[in-house]
């Protein structure tokens, strides 16, 4: 019996892995966000809980105030969902409170990276790309902050942002929340921003997300990565 010449894979079966490998790391990049972007909502109401417990233990004889009592939801409607732009995610939920997160572009370890200052921090883990196992680098965002929406008007919401990790890419206080008919979401901070999508682009929902790159072009919209 002779020995069977050995397959040496193709071009065109290199290409399909890499590109396997690329859908791969974007869904489980949207898996990490969205865990992680309610993660960031649950510990802020955690934390506002925490804070109206202590005060009415503290004081038996007076009454919370209206800023220590967590303030109440309000429905999203449309701007329920995961949306986004290129590395920047928004994530409101259907009570209307949410979170954004973006990356800093330093990781956490490097020489450069400033104790209390945000920063991204990066670690390695192992998939199965096509049954092969592929070392790859998860990085997990620095850049964070809590949106909460305040009123809901059709296609038009008022919001408060806060404790922004990175007050020139999303700053605290009011901002505007608008949805397009083209999927859209548009976040614009009252106080200026530096060159971020915030105040400027766009945010892809999921049929804006959707559309091939074409058709992205045709109706102008770039949803990114």
């Amino acid at each position: 019996m002779g020995l069977r010449t050995p397959v040496r894979p193709t071009e065109a079966t290199a290409e399909q892995a890499i590109e396997v490998l690329i859908k791969e790391a974007r869904q489980r990049q949207r898996r990490r966000h969205l865990l992680t972007l309610g993660t960031v909502v649950l510990v802020a109401l955690a934390g506002v809980l925490a804070y109206h417990e202590v005060s009415v233990a503290g004081g038996t004889h007076q009454q919370p105030s209206r800023n220590e009592t967590p303030p109440p939801g309000v429905v999203a409607g449309q701007f329920a969902g995961m949306w986004h732009v290129h590395t920047y995610y928004v994530h409101v939920r259907t009570n209307g409170q949410g979170s954004a997160m973006w990356p800093i572009h330093l990781d956490c370890g490097s020489a450069q990276a400033t104790p209390g200052a945000p920063c991204d921090t990066v670690t390695p883990e192992t998939v199965l790309v096509s049954g092969v196992a592929r070392t790859m680098d998860e990085i997990h965002d620095g850049g964070r902050a809590v949106i909460r929406l305040t009123s809901v008007t059709g296609a038009r919401a008022r919001a408060v942002i806060s404790a922004s990790t990175e007050p020139s890419v999303l700053p605290d206080g009011d901002a505007t929340l608008t949805v397009t008919k083209s999927d859209l979401l548009y976040v614009t901070p009252a106080a200026a921003t530096t060159s971020s999508p915030f105040g400027r682009s766009g945010f892809c929902g999921p049929r804006a997300a959707g559309l091939s790159l074409s058709q992205q072009e045709a109706a102008h919209i770039n949803c990114g990565a």
